[in-house]
């Protein structure tokens, strides 16, 4: 264009200079250089049409291979047992499926008034403090009124003698369960025992010290997902409603359904075994909380060694009925079962 441009400013100049040769030259030589550039154009755009051509034939091709993949793919994810993937011993990703597919369903007491919030988050925000020869994450106290039934839930997966658990942990802001036990920051554990074929072989409950394994048989479920009842206040889970000596002279939790409810597939996200910080570290303000995750605490289903209780956790009186007593704990009334009290065989 700007070759035409020119031998037209030529051809005017020869218009108002009819006999200069120098006007004639020009527009000969500028009309010359037109033609080549517009030959050069025609062919430039030819090469680059053939090109893009090619390039869309091969990304069509490869579109359509992809797509064939990802069909077999889909077929192979669901042809499996229970629509898990095909080859189950051999696919990588069973230990996390299982995950999502026996995630539990909690359900709080009406009157709980901390449900579960984001342990990463918290531990994040946390300060790291050293005294008296320990470690603790001193937590802001702003965290204490967070907490809702779409907190992110951690699971890691455990082999442990040749089986594997699936332990999902819960984390809370606040333990408000007695005047002389409350703490910020409450982490608690749910666990599933696999059988070395995958399918469940038991529910493990933790209540307060080693956890209680129940027979998956045994485990109330809902939609296949075992449900266990979060203890008010004290987080705690057990396989069904009821009233639970702590221990002795420590009160009796209660645990019933009819509070909020929370399907932890819905917000299952995969936690690292252990969170940058030194070991031993302990969470809250004067480290009476759990330990924070790292190296097994807090992610094993039970210590090395040791082997969690088998069945259900014995059931206490509780609140129940006139089966209780009233006591002052620094001067605050606490109601709790006789048999915390160990006052019944």
């Amino acid at each position: 264009e700007a070759a035409r441009g020119r031998a037209s400013d030529a051809a005017d100049l020869m218009t108002a200079a009819p006999g200069d040769a120098g006007p004639g030259s020009a527009f000969a030589h500028l009309s010359a250089a037109a033609g080549r550039a517009e030959q050069e154009h025609r062919d430039t755009r030819r090469r680059a049409e053939r090109e893009a051509t090619e390039i869309v034939r091969r990304c069509r091709a490869a579109d359509a291979a992809a797509a064939g993949e990802v069909a077999e793919a889909e077929v192979a994810a669901t042809a499996g047992p229970n629509g898990l993937p095909a080859g189950l011993s051999e696919v990588d990703i069973q230990p996390v499926a299982l995950a999502w597919k026996y995630a539990p369903h909690l359900r709080f007491h009406p009157d709980e008034r901390h449900l579960p919030a984001d342990l990463a988050a918290a531990l994040r925000r946390g300060d790291l403090v050293f005294r008296d020869g320990r470690w603790f994450l001193d937590l802001p106290d702003g965290d204490r009124a967070l907490g809702g039934t779409d907190a992110p839930v951690d699971f890691t997966v455990v082999e442990r003698d040749g089986r594997r658990y699936l332990m999902y942990r819960v984390w809370y802001s606040y333990n408000d369960k007695t005047a002389f036990g409350d703490h910020e920051g409450d982490l608690e554990l749910f666990g599933v025992e696999l059988d070395r074929d995958g399918t469940p072989a038991a529910a493990l409950y933790y209540g307060h010290g080693k956890p209680h394994r129940v027979p998956w048989d045994e485990v109330e479920r809902e939609g296949g997902h075992p449900v266990p009842y979060v203890a008010s206040g004290s987080h705690a889970s057990y396989p069904e409603p009821g009233h639970y000596p702590i221990a002795k002279g420590l009160g009796t939790d209660q645990a019933a359904g009819g509070g909020p409810r929370q399907d932890t597939e819905d917000t299952l996200r995969p936690g690292p075994a252990h969170y940058d910080h030194p070991p031993g570290t302990r969470l809250g303000e004067d480290g009476g909380s759990p330990a924070v995750p790292n190296t097994g605490a807090n992610t094993e289903p039970f210590p090395a060694g040791s082997a969690p209780i088998e069945g259900a956790p014995d059931r206490g009186d509780g609140l129940d009925g006139t089966l209780r007593d009233v006591v002052e704990v620094a001067g605050t009334p606490v109601t709790i079962g006789r048999d915390a009290l160990g006052l019944l065989p």
